[in-house]
């Protein structure tokens, strides 16, 4: 068996950034519009860089812009109210470079050659051009060891015209629910703004309540002197003389302080330090960091799309999440229409896919700041539970400030504050830190044990009841809420074993207590015929368990209730809303339900609930999980079929990012205009408004994909290693990923052939869950870097049990003996030279015509 193991010397033979250049967004025709521009970032600081005909746009964004509501407003209170927009801006824009030739350099009428290029390997934007009166060659990145970006540009010209280089920024309401309502009140945001030029260095300073930032910009040119200008507070402009080539660097960077003044001083003192540097040392170090953190995980897919749309997540969450607050799952900080950001506020449901396959790919730390944020929401989480809901430990809410405070309405979604606490207890059990248990899990554990213990109701049935709670978003309310009581199910099972022992008694007394699950059979002419499936996956099918499926919790009459069947009919009653896919949360996030659960009826029914939906899946919301439900189940073959349905459907622009289809106002205006209808809130009256100028990145399909695809390939929350669970056997595939109870595991796998290791990096069980295509297992251990020797292993419930390995061990399996091992090194891939297409979407450009 050949593979890029090599069992002597204990290594794998292959490196990410040899497989990345396969990935490199390419664009061989120009796109002159921002939501075809590719954005870089240093980690905190973020730079959308697109062309227009005439020039170059650079819009720079900053993950801790902030304009805050006053500290002293208590949860439930007035900063989330719409009509005050102006008291808190999630994230405020830093400001625009605009480079403008005297021709149009970048107009596909007068392209004789072009490319524009992401180089995901070293995260740089390469770019090239001739034209028939000029050219021009540039490299832009953003180097997180400056904290500075920069963009270096030859520039010719046959008439000898000169670039004339404009810093500006000009604020703006935020707009966070154009799509519903609008503050008619167009002089916010344009305060605090102030324009300076020095030297060869521009610079814009903003003053917003809490937050004093600087802009600053300065060009170092090789052969030409230049020029600055103050044109007024918000801008200033760069001129060079008329020449036929120009050789320039800009750097730029922002920076925050306790004044302004402060803040330019800081900026200068950066921009001085890059200068000193220069380019190239700058990009040397830079591409060393980036190829660090490319090669501590490898994904390999026999889908070169979707593993394409993989790496592109992976190298926006880098080049974004590493500041001081959480980047928002709407632009991060790419936004491009001055402070428009849409859903002004961290929606829990929304955020939380951002951060969900970090730690699988070894890149927990980009969530650190997201973990930090929910930890110090936690007071804030308590007063709302105290004055809102007039319940002791905390209630977080779903829409918060940065500070955790909760959103002006009540809310009746209660399952937010349990799936806080699991994600950084999963976290945890990826990382076994210690400090992170004790300083941020079991404090949040702790305070919803608390809430949930005085919310739930003993019934005259002697079961602890959950009342009037609604399944994640929404107004519907219900009793035993599903996504509720699967929530407060795992959290206290887990809490039990770190409680003091007066909170375990409550904790296995109300375990012991709680309702099951509730099921109900499908609808006749709705779901099936009393026989047959008449609806998606399973159509034509017989279902399992004589057709039965989840409910989602309880009228107050005591009646199930359903979420919508597999027709679409939706059966939650006019004037009321609920969030899709409560009825899959015992699957996920819960994990209580997994493949350990195959065969049982709660499996079975998730597996009727999974086939009334259509594969591959069109349509529903750009979030939607089904890929992540299918992977847990096991069914590969359905799970890619979903996710390219997803990516043809939300995918919208070319750099990966994507929209959401079912709201009008979302829609990019590819088409015919987008029209909406939202409330002048001055007026109470309704007014008409295109959609064109709200266009924006959301960031939340590939990240739910990418979770998906490290489930298809490991599974490791059920205390077992699952390898390749939800992989087609079709399919060839190889990773390097990371497994909880701290595991770093290796495979590759083929229709006829498997081979891994595993490592041990602290002492736990190891139990390992093979395809079950593959009937004979060779076993071999190597202890203290020795060489491999057989190993022994026990049965454990169909799976391997490997009861005597340590810390630092390597296990070894493989369907070959060891001898029959052939070691093949993978060669580099070849860069990409082609735009890839999905259905309607797509990632680059198409290449010119030639001659």
């Amino acid at each position: 068996m050949k593979t890029s193991f090599d069992p002597k010397n204990k290594t794998w033979l292959r490196k990410t950034t040899d497989r990345l250049p396969l990935h490199d967004l390419y664009f061989g025709t120009p796109l002159n519009r921002p939501t075809a521009g590719i954005p870089v970032g240093d980690g905190d600081t973020g730079s959308l860089i697109w062309l227009h005909k005439d020039g170059l746009h650079v819009n720079i964004g900053k993950s801790d812009l902030w304009q805050d509501a006053p500290k002293g407003v208590r949860p439930g209170e007035d900063w989330y109210n719409t009509n005050n927009e102006e008291l808190h801006t999630l994230n405020k824009h830093g400001g625009e470079i605009v480079i403008n030739f005297d021709c149009p350099l970048f107009d596909y009428m007068y392209q004789e050659s072009f490319e524009k290029r992401l180089s995901l390997s070293d995260a740089t934007v390469y770019f090239s051009n001739s034209t028939p009166f000029g050219s021009m060659r540039m490299k832009a990145f953003a180097s997180s060891c400056k904290r500075v970006s920069v963009i270096d540009m030859e520039i010719s010209s046959e008439e000898g015209t000169a670039p004339e280089i404009t810093l500006k920024r000009w604020g703006s309401r935020t707009l966070w629910r154009w799509y519903w309502q609008q503050r008619f009140a167009p002089e916010i945001g344009l305060d605090g703004t102030e324009a300076f030029a020095e030297d060869d260095a521009l610079y814009i300073t903003q003053d917003v309540t809490t937050t004093k930032f600087c802009l600053g910009l300065k060009i170092v040119s090789k052969e030409n002197p230049i020029s600055c200008e103050r044109k007024n507070s918000h801008q200033g402009k760069i001129t060079l003389p008329c020449k036929s080539s120009h050789s320039i660097t800009l750097y730029y960077c922002i920076r925050i302080a306790d004044t302004t003044e402060d803040a330019r001083k800081e900026c200068k003192k950066a921009l001085a330090d890059a200068v000193s540097s220069g380019v190239e040392s700058i990009h040397t170090q830079h591409k060393k960091q980036w190829e660090r953190f490319w090669n501590k995980s490898y994904v390999e897919l026999s889908d070169d799309y979707i593993e394409n749309h993989l790496y592109l997540y992976l190298y926006y969450m880098n080049s974004a999440s590493r500041g001081s607050h959480p980047i928002h799952f709407i632009q991060g900080p790419w936004g491009f229409y001055h402070d428009f950001v849409p859903w002004n506020y961290y929606f829990h449901y929304n955020m939380q896919h951002l951060y969900a396959p970090l730690d699988t790919l070894g890149h927990g730390e980009l969530a650190d700041n997201y973990y930090d944020m929910r930890r110090k929401g936690l007071d804030a989480a308590k007063l709302f539970a105290k004055n809102v809901k007039g319940l002791g430990g905390a209630f977080y809410h779903d829409v918060t400030d940065r500070y955790g405070r909760g959103a002006d309405y009540s809310g009746e979604n209660y399952s937010v504050g349990a799936q806080v606490a699991m994600q950084l207890y999963n976290h945890w059990k990826y990382t076994g830190d210690d400090s992170f248990l004790h300083s941020h899990v079991l404090p949040v554990m702790h305070e919803i044990y608390v809430f949930w213990a005085e919310k739930l109701r003993k019934g005259e049935d002697g079961l602890y009841h959950i009342h009037d709670t609604c399944g994640y978003e929404g107004t519907y309310l219900l009793d035993d809420t599903l996504s509720d009581l699967v929530m407060i199910k795992v959290l206290f099972s887990v809490y039990k074993s770190f409680a003091e022992e007066k909170d375990k008694e409550v904790i296995e007394k109300i375990l012991s207590r709680l309702p099951d699950y509730t099921f109900t059979e499908m609808y006749r002419d709705d779901d099936w015929d009393g026989e047959k499936m008449l609806f998606g996956n399973g159509k034509g099918t017989v279902p399992l368990e004589n057709g039965i499926v989840y409910t989602i919790g309880k009228r107050k009459d005591g009646t199930l209730q359903r979420r919508h069947c597999g027709s679409g009919r939706d059966l939650i009653p006019d004037g009321e809303c609920l969030f899709p896919y409560v009825e899959f949360s015992p699957l996920y996030p819960s994990g209580l339900l997994g493949l350990k659960d195959k065969g049982t009826k709660p499996f079975n029914a998730m597996i009727n609930q999974i086939n009334l939906t259509d594969i591959p899946l069109h349509g529903g919301m750009q979030w939607n999980m089904q890929t992540i439900f299918l992977s847990r189940l096991g069914m590969g073959e359905e799970m890619y079929k979903a996710a390219r349905g997803m990516l043809d459907t939300f995918q919208a622009y070319p750099n990966g990012f994507n929209a959401e289809e079912s709201e009008p106002a979302c829609r990019p205006p590819f088409e015919a205009p987008q029209w909406y209808t939202p409330y002048n809130t001055n007026t109470n009256e309704r007014f008409t408004v295109s959609s064109e100028d709200f266009t924006h990145f959301d960031f939340e399909t590939t990240p739910v994909i990418s979770k998906a695809v490290t489930e298809s390939l490991l599974q490791s929350h059920e205390g077992a290693l699952r390898l390749f669970p939800a992989t087609p056997d079709s399919h060839n595939a190889a990773f390097s990923l990371f497994a909880e109870g701290g595991f770093i595991v290796n495979a590759e796998i083929t229709e006829d052939s498997l081979i891994a290791t595993i490592e041990k990096t602290r002492e736990s069980e190891c139990i390992l869950s093979l395809p079950r295509r593959f009937s004979r297992i060779f076993c071999y251990a190597s202890r203290k870097g020795e060489a491999f020797v057989p190993e022994e292993y026990e049965e454990h419930n169909g799976n391997l049990f490997f009861p005597s390995l340590s810390e630092g061990d390597m296990l070894l399996v493989s369907t070959v003996p060891l001898e029959e091992i052939e070691t093949a090194e993978k060669e580099k891939s070849a860069q990409n030279s082609n735009f890839k297409q999905c259905g309607k979407a797509y990632l680059g450009s198409p290449q010119l015509m030639h001659n």
